[in-house]
């Protein structure tokens, strides 16, 4: 997704993470904090995945807005 605003409560879709040990295409997830300066996203993720703290980094990492 291109450059924009996102805000805490937002629902999001993981498409595709550039992590060497990413989540899977797919995972959902709620937008927790929005760093707009890193153009990182951190992630509360939904279930299988709700350990990992993998953060979005939207330059990097494709997602949309769901829901």
């Amino acid at each position: 997704m291109g450059a924009m605003d996102y805000s805490p409560g937002q629902r999001i879709r993981l498409l595709y993470s550039s992590d060497p040990d990413p989540l899977p295409p797919g995972a959902t997830g709620t937008v927790s904090a929005w760093h707009p300066k890193l153009m990182t996203l951190a992630v509360r993720w939904d279930a299988p995945h709700e350990a990992r703290t993998l953060n979005v980094t939207t330059d990097a990492d494709i997602v949309e807005l769901i829901g």
